[in-house]
């Protein structure tokens, strides 16, 4: 992912490291936040760049939605059976 992320100069996402989500049956864990939209758990990712990209599509398309809800037609093929759980914003 941080590969991806600065071949394509990109500076709006940030990526921090965890030494464990506790998602031990769904390794590798991603979790794709903001602090406006919904956020989501996802896990079972292949250390591969070809899901680091459909990660960051997916998280384009999250960001480009008000809520952070994106329609499951829209979803790149890969980011399907990866989501575990979605989380509503914290509210102030």
């Amino acid at each position: 992912m941080e590969a991806v992320l600065a071949e394509r100069g990109r500076q709006d996402v940030a990526v921090e490291r965890q030494a464990c989500l506790w998602n031990c049956t769904r390794p590798c864990s991603v979790i794709l936040r903001d602090t406006e939209r919904f956020t989501y758990v996802t896990g079972s990712h292949v250390p591969q760049r070809a899901q680091a990209e459909a990660i960051l599509a997916w998280f384009d398309l999250h960001g480009a939605t008000e809520t952070g809800e994106v329609p499951f037609r829209a979803w790149p093929q890969a980011m399907r059976g990866h989501f575990i759980a979605r989380i509503p914003p914290a509210k102030p």
